[in-house]
């Protein structure tokens, strides 16, 4: 991407963007990974008032002469080959067929603007009749954003999403360019969801479109090239093999085959142990290359060479094993945070906390590598994402290998500690206050409609997150106390200095930790905590019966996924797995569904037993409605925007 500069946020959310400067207009996009800036990519501008018509050319998969494709391995390797086609990695990107595309193909759906898409099958192919994209886009472009814009049919030609959600790309204008279907289709909910839904958006950001061959093609293909032409305008992106394949983790395999065609080298091979120095095996790099294999997609970045990245990707400036620095910035919060309006054209304030905790799950290598664990480990005793995932046998949902699902990662460094057991975690054994992860690593980043571990190993402490720190791990469990508890409990066992406070909000009695950071905190605070409520080891570590109570209160939350998360937590509580309610419907269909959702959370409300909590309830166990108006009016308004 050729820039002159940086463009500041327009409409909807970008994570990080960028601008061109040789291309017709703003280009904008995101650190890779799906949705990172596929809301910025509205910048976009067509200039051609008679625009070609669509092509029904799909992303070439045509690998350079160094790869060899996953088909390549599966005779040598059929248990790494099982493995992997099991895996979600594999089926993260595919072409368009009755396999692969999981979405009921029929109805219509409508967006904000009231637009309608039509859905419809003709023999195995998929084809939706829209308003035409390309139009779309560049009157999004111009701020008409209800401009009137033709219908036009395109055929969907490509998935990308195989674990929560699955997208939709549709053949644009120019070369192979493909546009997202601003819908997505969620598994969970078996149903259609706009794509701005799923994300956290501001809703008064303008609808965006996104082009998988600027914000997925880095991530969700083996060797993504983008390969846009600027004389013609037009794209012609490439990619050796489409979703993440063997040669994403190994390196090109061309030469590793050919090599291995000989039985007296692979003998030679096996006997030294030393492996085939042509392949990359990430098991044989120390943590910190083995790592940044994972972090070349799971990291929020920005190329060292953009014009050269609009060409070729990575495909030609990174190998796995070789030092991600060289190809890529990624992104530090202290260290970044002057430089990011020129860096990215915003600030990093949505994608990391104040302490600098990244915000935004599927971004693992930007926490990890601020952990104490892999900073300050050394030789086996740094911690890597291969001490706790394993790619060929871990399990399906996370990749998680045996030591990832215990402690035994952690052990494996601080054995006194893990031998201390309840003596260090004062929680009992087996309980999940004694899990390391959920003291040291807790949920703090959101994605995926819900909450995830950030992957920062940090200490627990009571900083309030009202002031823009990342949520504490104590209160993530124990929603029913307050900040002062769990730094009274902190001081006591560990001796652990006075967390700073500030006035404001955090002062605001009688909610607890819970309600402060649900109904005062910014977009990602409440979002994760709206997930918390409905975790069943917080509800073990603080009751029942009260969650419900809050959790109402944020069915009316400006940003939708807060909503949806809230309502998924409500639907787990007793009396509430029927709950009538739909988080994209109009606001005035939601305030009625609330309603009713309030009496029921009231007449199920049930007095909590003294010492069990710091909740201001009345008699029968309810909230005062008082306190709740006050919280919700301190409501933190500063916009963020999370793409994932």
């Amino acid at each position: 991407m050729a820039l002159a500069g940086w463009l500041a946020i327009a409409g909807g959310v970008a994570v990080t963007l960028w601008v061109l400067h040789r291309h017709e207009a703003a280009l904008p996009w995101g650190l890779f990974g799906l949705g990172a800036a596929l809301a910025a990519l509205c910048l976009w501008s067509f200039a051609s008032a008679q625009p070609r018509p669509a092509s029904a050319e799909s992303i070439r998969v045509e690998p350079p002469p160094s790869y060899a494709s996953s088909a390549a391995c599966r005779s040598c390797h059929p248990g790494e080959y099982q493995s992997w086609q099991h895996s979600y990695h594999r089926s993260m990107t595919e072409q368009a067929s009755a396999a692969s595309v999981r979405a009921p193909w029929q109805g219509t759906l409508q967006d904000e603007q009231g637009r309608h898409y039509r859905l419809f099958r003709s023999d195995d192919q998929f084809w939706v009749k829209l308003p035409d994209p390309d139009r779309l886009a560049a009157s999004v472009r111009r701020g008409q954003l209800d401009a009137a814009v033709p219908q036009t049919k395109r055929r969907v030609v490509m998935t990308t999403g195989s674990h929560h959600y699955q997208a939709y790309w549709l053949p644009g204008r120019r070369g192979n360019e493909l546009w997202q279907l601003p819908f997505v289709y969620h598994f969970e909910s078996q149903r259609f969801l706009p794509r701005r839904a799923v994300f956290l958006e501001p809703p008064d950001d303008p609808p965006v479109w996104a082009r998988w061959n600027s914000s997925c093609v880095q991530c969700h293909s083996v060797a993504g090239q983008p390969r846009h032409d600027l004389a013609s305008d037009r794209f012609a992106t490439s990619a050796a093999e489409l979703g993440i394949a063997c040669e994403a983790c190994h390196g090109p395999g061309a030469a590793h085959i050919e090599r291995q065609h000989n039985p007296l080298t692979r003998y030679r091979a096996r006997r030294s142990g030393a492996g085939d120095p042509s392949i990359i095996n990430p098991a044989r790099l120390g943590a910190e290359r083995a790592s940044e294999i994972c972090g070349q997609c799971h990291s929020y970045f920005v190329p060292k060479d953009a014009e050269r990245w609009w060409q070729s990707g990575f495909a030609e400036d990174y190998r796995p094993g070789e030092p991600l620095g060289a190809s890529r910035r990624v992104l530090d919060y202290e260290r970044d945070r002057e430089q990011a309006p020129a860096l990215i054209g915003s600030d990093l304030d949505s994608l990391f906390y104040a302490d600098g905790t990244v915000r935004v799950g599927g971004r693992e290598w930007n926490g990890l590598r601020r952990s104490a664990c892999f900073e300050r480990g050394q030789g086996a005793r740094q911690l890597g994402c291969l001490s706790c995932h394993e790619l060929h046998g871990g399990t399906r949902d996370a990749q998680l290998s045996a030591a990832g699902l215990s402690d035994a990662a952690c052990a494996n460094c601080h054995a006194e500690i893990a031998a201390a057991g309840a003596a260090h975690s004062h929680h009992a054994e087996s309980s999940s206050g004694s899990a390391c992860v959920n003291c040291h690593m807790p949920y703090t980043s959101y994605a995926l409609l819900g909450a995830v571990r950030s992957h920062r190993i940090t200490k627990p402490s009571a900083a309030p997150a009202t002031t823009g720190l990342s949520p504490n791990a104590c209160n993530g469990c124990h929603l029913d106390h307050s900040l002062e508890w769990t730094r009274g409990w902190l001081e006591r066992w560990y001796s652990s200095p006075p967390s700073s406070t500030q006035p404001g909000p955090a002062a605001l009695p009688g909610g607890g930790a819970a309600a402060l950071a649900l109904l005062s905190g910014d977009a990602a605070t409440r979002v994760v905590v709206a997930a918390q409520l409905g975790w069943e080891p917080a509800q073990r570590a603080s009751g029942s019966g009260w969650q419900a109570q809050l959790l109402v209160a944020a069915l009316d939350d400006p940003y939708a996924a807060v909503r949806f998360v809230a309502a998924r937590s409500l639907r787990g509580l007793r009396g509430f797995a029927e709950l009538d309610y739909d988080f994209i419907a109009d606001r005035g269909q939601r305030l009625a569904a609330q309603e009713r959702a309030r009496a029921r959370a009231e007449q199920l409300a049930q007095p909590v037993s003294s010492g069990s909590g710091e909740l201001t309830l009345d008699a029968a166990g309810r909230f005062p409605p008082e306190l709740l108006i006050q919280l919700a009016r301190s409501r933190d308004p500063r916009p963020v925007r999370i793409a994932e």
